[in-house]
Order: structure tokens, then sequence, then C-alpha cells
């Protein structure tokens, strides 16, 4: 059973947790408000987009900043893990994202950084 709720608030990302009932700040401030996140359990993982195309990599359970980086030049709006196979030997921290005009772009955790992929993510899904 999960004790705690990850919610937008603004500029950061705060953590209710359902045992205390309390908030707390999970993520320290971003340069910009956060459209979307997404996480991986089995990794411990989370990753951030601001709305002022920023990725920001993230420990998932001590909600500290690993690494950040520039996203695409349109205004980035959401995040969506690919790894639509869930084969073994595809790679399990790849991830897209998308902005306004809804170009996607892919990106993969690899040593606790973000590296671009670039728009050729038909490869990635092959």
């Amino acid at each position: 059973l999960y004790k705690n709720l990850l919610f937008v608030e603004g500029v950061s990302l705060k953590r209710y947790d359902l045992v205390e009932d309390e908030v707390f700040n999970y993520i320290e401030e971003c340069d910009n408000t956060i459209e979307d996140f997404i996480w991986n359990e089995e990794y411990g993982y989370l990753i951030l987009i601001g709305y002022m195309k920023e990725i920001i990599l993230c420990d998932l359970s001590s909600g500290r900043k690993l690494y950040s980086t520039s996203d695409q030049m349109d205004f980035s709006l959401g995040l969506e893990w690919i790894n639509i196979h869930k084969e073994k030997n595809s790679y399990p921290l790849d991830f897209v994202t998308y902005g306004t005009s809804g170009n996607l772009q892919a990106y993969r955790v690899h040593n606790d950084r973000i590296i671009s992929l670039g728009r050729n993510y038909d490869s990635i899904l092959s």
C-alpha cells in the first residue's frame, strides 16, 4: 500500500504523507512551473519537466536532484516512459518529452544522467 502522494505546487513538488497526514517539500524549487513528472520505482528515478524547457532527474527515495538538462525548443508540457514492449532486452529508462507543438524528443537515463536520443525514437521502439 502506498503511503505518499506526490503533487505539483507551482515550482515545487510536494509529498503528502498519508500516514502522518502532513505535506512535505519533496523536490526543491525549480526555475519555472513543473508541468509533469514520471518515476520508476525499480530503478529509483523521478523525472520532472518544467515549462521553460528544463528536464530534471532526481533520486526517487530522497528527492535529491541528480542532473538537469534542456529540452527541445518547444515549451515543455509532458513526459512519458516508452518502454512499450517491456521485454527483458529493452532499455527500461527511455522516455520522451513533448511540448505545445506535439513533437516528441527522446531521452535515456544512464549513469545518473539524461542523454538525448533526438527525434529518431523509432529505433528505440523497434
